[in-house]
């Protein structure tokens, strides 16, 4: 029985809402904002050509009454209408970076971002590259108990990656798994590992943890 071993490998890339939201947040750029940060700086400049004649004195409380009525700023103090173009575009400039970063972001965890589990004869192996690039190993002689949960709550459905919360004193680590493998430890701490196969990660186990194995 030496040669018992289990393996799982889950990534964000199997998960299909992530690849809705990618193509989303894109055409947002593409077809809203890039759009509407050029109209905005057009439109700037022909503000500023408005009010080119205008002394510079006394300009920021000067009413903008040259120029084409259905300009926007008409009728309202320069000083007024320049503070809301600039916090207009500076808004939508940063609303811009923002999606462009989330892009970056999402790009990341769909193709580096992985959860890898493996059982053999050292015991119970995970990892989430990048949090734990390192390999976190549950001897067998330290697990008091072990079970298949196959019906998670709500809070650990929302969890992907991998979390540790000191007052609980437990884990939780998945991505893609329906089902997590339950570890209670010796010390008390609980490990919860998202599994795509719980039934042949409990074969295994239980093989494993038998007392006749050597």
């Amino acid at each position: 029985m030496n040669g018992l071993t289990y393996s799982e490998v889950q990534h964000f890339s199997k998960l299909r809402w992530l690849w809705v939201l990618l193509p989303g947040l894109i055409m947002t750029e593409l077809i809203i904002l890039v759009p509407e940060v050029q109209h905005q700086d057009g439109f700037a400049g022909i503000v500023l050509e408005d009010i080119s004649k205008i002394p510079i004195t006394s300009l920021r409380g000067i009413p903008i009454l040259s120029g084409d009525r259905s300009n926007p700023c008409f009728g309202y103090r320069i000083g007024d209408c320049f503070a809301a173009l600039a916090m207009s575009n500076l808004f939508l400039r940063w609303l811009l970076v923002i999606l462009m970063v989330s892009v970056l972001l999402i790009l990341l965890i769909l193709f580096v971002f992985r959860y890898e589990l493996a059982v053999d004869q050292s015991g119970v192996r995970f990892r989430f590259i990048p949090k734990l690039f390192k390999w976190k190993t549950i001897p067998f002689d330290q697990i008091q108990s072990y079970r298949i949960n196959n019906t998670p709550g709500w809070c650990d459905k929302m969890q992907l990656g991998y979390s540790r919360n000191p007052f609980s004193k437990s884990e939780i680590i998945n991505i893609t798994g329906k089902r997590h493998l339950v570890i209670t430890r010796k010390d008390g701490n609980v490990v919860k590992i998202g599994t795509a196969k719980p039934d042949t990660l409990m074969y295994i186990l239980n093989r494993l943890m038998a007392p006749d194995n050597t």
